[in-house]
């Protein structure tokens, strides 16, 4: 009886171990799935802000859709912006993508480089015809709740 006792209580401890190993398989996966999914939408996020930029947006809805009120704007050698109102209005004043004739080539997803709230990447924009490019880097920051830009600094490497 007792050889029998242990043998179950044995058998119990090894599905135990079992389930909770399972068990943390799952969260580990669901985990992931949020983290793709976040790095996904974030990514999202800052390809619409470059196509905004390149089209020159009027639209302060589409603006307002992925920047928070207080976002800033930091553009290697043309300052410092902030708000929303103001970033549209710099799009539509500057020319940090050449005459408005660019439109976002590339800003690939696997150069996306997201850890917790704030990402780096690189992208390119081109001319209709192709004949200049425009790439650099980019860093934003992203509010954690709403998934919106809280700051962008944008480094280009030719103009």
């Amino acid at each position: 009886t007792r050889v029998r006792k242990q043998a179950y209580v044995d058998e119990l401890k090894r599905t135990l171990i079992q389930m909770m190993n399972e068990r943390d398989e799952s969260d580990q996966q669901v985990k992931n799935q949020g983290v793709a999914e976040e790095r996904r939408i974030r990514h999202g996020v800052v390809n619409e802000f470059f196509h905004l930029q390149t089209i020159k947006e009027s639209s302060i809805g589409r603006w307002n859709a992925v920047l928070e009120d207080s976002a800033t704007l930091d553009i290697s050698g043309r300052g410092m912006f902030r708000g929303v109102h103001e970033m549209m209005r710099q799009s539509q004043e500057t020319q940090v993508f050449g005459d408005g004739s660019f439109s976002l080539q590339q800003c690939p997803q696997d150069n996306f480089l997201m850890e917790g709230s704030k990402a780096v990447m690189e992208w390119t924009v081109a001319s209709a015809n192709n004949e200049q490019t425009i790439c650099g880097t980019c860093r934003v920051s992203f509010n954690p709740l709403s998934n919106k830009l809280s700051s962008v600094v944008i480094n280009h490497n030719n103009m």
